[in-house]
């Protein structure tokens, strides 16, 4: 593995654990789950980062290369490494000529990865180290309450004491060590039993393989900081779980909550994990004052949810960022026995004819042939990639260089292949030499590009790279025959416009003839420039006295005149169409006469629906009030509930009562009579609460009021009078005992209003 491949899949395994721990972390925030489900699925999370994408890289592409021989005349393939490099410049480039930089930025990236590693890894050894000399200097604590918790939890660990430990930690596997600060001694017991309770869970767990992995870990891909966050967020999951067994043990929260507090600012002994962090401290407070009970289905479905995002994100992310691994370059199987015959200096290599075919079918290395582009297959979109390098090798040169190489992609959008399929130089020289070295930085930058997935696979075009002297490289991609597409559209256009120049045009019915004939000329114009553009493309890379170039001048000067004649017919047709545009203006005056009257239909409606809508906001207010009222009334039911206030009633029949009452009127205007004798009491059917009011309890008010009301022949309360009376409670007695509904009191079957004494005692408890 080179340093600039190691940099490659570096870049896109990190891309790949990024958006996996922005998706983690999202789903965190959305889903909640107790901490060991959490935990397993950070792991899971972490574990899949990790491996899926080596396991899911894209697989081995085989890369035929050509390369010169000694012959100055030929060309054949040779084996080649799938790693292109460029060598060294030998002098300084030009100050005129724009080079890329020079400096090895794979090497200098892998030096400083290095670097890195090697620092961490010394700080890992340190601590380690530091962690041993601590345990050699350390006082063995022999205590019947730690020899009990051991017991209790079936483990065997060393319990010791270190003067100038801020922190407790635990270490070790096979004979696990619990080292305390020599100042917790004099901290209460049962704070003591909390810390020693949580470090015992630990050795219990065997947390430390997983405190050394993580560390480790961290070591390799120290420059990463989603691989930070993911082995942070499985160390606060753990405390969390080992937070939940100790309360659990102990049965004392608030000692153990105390006991985070006391060492959440004191630093801990890396690599072991500190007992409290003030970086943790408050998710594990929350965590341990909460009671956390969730359904077991609801639990299945949220782990469900998470291991499908973790294994989708994985599955996705090694998809687009793939790690390539690219196989040693294969020469192509018919390019040994036919050579191609060396390119000429003055005439450029056509792209489209004979030879281009001829280059296809020797380059291609795979089993199915190659679909070419065409409007249903498109060249897809580029994704990923550089433009290549000028060659240090010809830095002080100032000719210009147009090679064409033929891509051939698979259904991925991979570069499969990459051949040759011309090149030309502004200059004479040893252009065998140079064309070959701005192929070989062209190959080798081609390679690295990623498409989008084409529409049919495999799918094999042409990209035409120019390289200037101080200019980037221009690339211009085209299907592999893009000429003979460009004759086959222009004949298409000389047929139609041949067929269209003597015969009127029958337009779609729902379009107007000079509709259809500006269509046809935006269409012939739009036509015409691309064979303008075809043509000055053309220019550039043909002699001026190749065949194909008169060819095209013929057929530019022909869709001129077809033009031309198109733009005459459209004139004609502007008279006739002169005419039913008058036509039209009537029609559109009746329109806006009809549109007038339909505006003022809506005027009148519109002024019927404000009419509406206001006499609606009355109603609406009436309601508002009568639940503010009823929002009021609750209000005051639960400052009695609240307060322990109790109301009974009491119905019966009417005693004696003042002489200065008032008379009880029913509606009906018949007089009533009193229960009593035959005159039996009605019975409640529906009976509303009275409600104890805010200054009545706040001033302590305790009674009974005494009431007499009148039962009309509905069975309804139309009118009460206070009999016995305490001021602050009479009002809400007397509201409440008129919503109050009876039974009918009949005499002879005929329904009669009576006066009936109602009792309510409010008592506050």
């Amino acid at each position: 593995m080179t340093p600039a491949s190691l940099t490659r899949d570096l870049t896109a395994f990190s891309i790949q654990i990024g958006l996996l721990a922005v998706v983690v972390a999202v789903l965190m925030t959305l889903v909640r789950v107790p901490a060991r489900i959490r935990y397993v699925c950070l792991r899971l999370a972490l574990v899949a980062g990790l491996m899926l994408p080596w396991l899911l890289r894209a697989p081995a592409i085989p890369h035929p290369v050509v390369l010169a021989t000694t012959s100055p005349s030929s060309l054949e393939p040779v084996d080649r490494p799938a790693r292109w490099t460029v060598p060294a410049p030998k002098a300084a480039p030009a100050p005129i000529v724009s080079l890329p930089s020079t400096i090895p930025w794979p090497d200098v990236i892998a030096g400083v990865l290095l670097a890195g590693f090697v620092l961490r890894g010394l700080w890992l050894a340190v601590g380690l180290l530091r962690l041993r000399r601590m345990n050699g200097r350390a006082t063995e604590v022999d205590l019947p309450e730690y020899a009990e918790l051991q017991e209790q939890l079936g483990t065997a660990a060393r319990i010791a004491r270190v003067d100038g430990l801020t922190q407790p930690a635990t270490f070790g596997v096979r004979k696990p060590v619990i080292l305390l600060p020599a100042t917790l001694e004099a901290a209460p017991f049962a704070l003591r039993r909390a810390v020693v309770t949580h470090e015992l869970f630990h050795v219990r767990r065997r947390d430390w393989l997983s405190v050394l992995g993580e560390e480790l870990l961290r070591t390799v891909l120290w420059f990463h900081p989603a691989i930070f966050w993911l082995t942070a967020s499985i160390q606060l999951a753990r405390e969390e779980i080992v937070d939940e067994l100790s309360v659990r043990l102990t049965g004392d929260r608030r000692t153990y909550m105390q006991a985070l507090l006391v060492f959440a600012d004191s630093a801990g002994r890396r690599p072991a994990p500190a007992f409290a962090h003030r970086r943790q401290l408050f998710h594990r407070i929350v965590s341990v004052s909460k009671e956390k009970a969730m359904s077991a289905p609801r639990i299945v479905m949220s782990t469900g949810v998470l291991v499908a995002a973790v294994v989708a994100t994985s599955w996705y992310a090694s998809a687009v960022f793939p790690i390539v691994s690219a196989a040693p370059a294969v020469p192509s199987p018919t390019a040994r026995s036919t050579p191609p015959p060396q390119l000429p200096v003055a005439a450029a290599v056509p792209i489209g004819g004979p030879p281009l075919a001829a280059v296809q079918a020797s380059a291609t290395a795979n089993t199915q042939s190659p679909r070419q582009v065409t409007p249903e297959n498109p060249i897809p979109r580029r994704t990923r990639g550089a433009a290549p390098a000028w060659p240090a090798r010809f830095a002080r040169e100032h000719f210009g260089v147009v090679v064409s190489a033929l891509v051939t992609l698979d259904h991925n959008g991979r570069v499969v292949a990459v051949d040759r399929s011309g090149c030309s130089v502004t200059q004479r020289g040893n252009e065998t030499a140079v064309c070959r070295a701005f192929f070989d930085a062209t190959a080798a930058a081609i390679r690295q590009w990623q498409y989008a997935r084409p529409a049919q696979a495999p799918i094999q075009f042409t990209v035409m790279t120019s390289f200037r002297p101080g200019a980037e490289p221009a690339i211009t991609q085209g299907g592999s025959d893009w000429l003979a597409y460009v004759r086959e559209t222009q004949d298409s256009l000389r047929v139609l416009a041949e067929n269209t120049g003597g015969v009127a045009v029958t337009p779609a019915p729902s379009a107007s003839t000079e509709d259809f004939l500006k269509s046809q000329l935006v269409r012939l114009a739009s036509q015409l420039r691309e064979v303008e553009r075809a043509h000055r493309l053309v220019l550039e890379r043909y002699n001026a006295n190749h065949p194909d170039v008169e060819a095209l001048q013929q057929q530019y000067a022909r869709l001129g005149a077809d033009l031309a004649r198109a733009r005459e017919q459209l004139s004609r047709v502007g008279v006739a169409e002169a005419t039913a545009r008058d036509a039209d203006a009537n029609r559109r005056q009746d329109e806006e006469a009809l549109r007038a009257r339909l505006r003022e239909v809506e005027a009148a409606l519109q002024a019927a629906r404000s009419a509406q809508e206001r006499a609606g906001l009355e109603a609406s207010q009436r309601e508002l009030d009568a639940a503010a009222r009823a929002l009021e009334a609750a209000q005051t039911a639960r400052l009695n509930r609240l307060m322990n206030a109790d109301v009974s009633t009491t119905v019966g029949p009417p005693q004696a009562r003042a002489a200065d009452d008032r008379p009880l009127r029913a509606p009906s205007g018949r007089a009533p009579v009193r229960v009593g004798g035959a005159i039996a009491l009605p019975r409640v059917l529906e009976q509303a609460k009275p409600v104890y009011t805010q200054e009545a309890m706040a001033a302590r008010v305790e009674g009974t009021v005494v009431l007499e009301i009148i039962v009309d022949e509905r069975g309804f309360v139309p009118d009460a009078r206070v009999v016995r009376s305490i001021p602050l409670l009479d009002q809400s007695a007397l509201e409440a005992v008129k919503q109050w509904r009876f039974t009918p009191t009949l005499v002879d079957g005929q329904a009669l209003p009576v006066i009936v004494q109602v009792e309510m005692t409010f008592t506050l408890k």
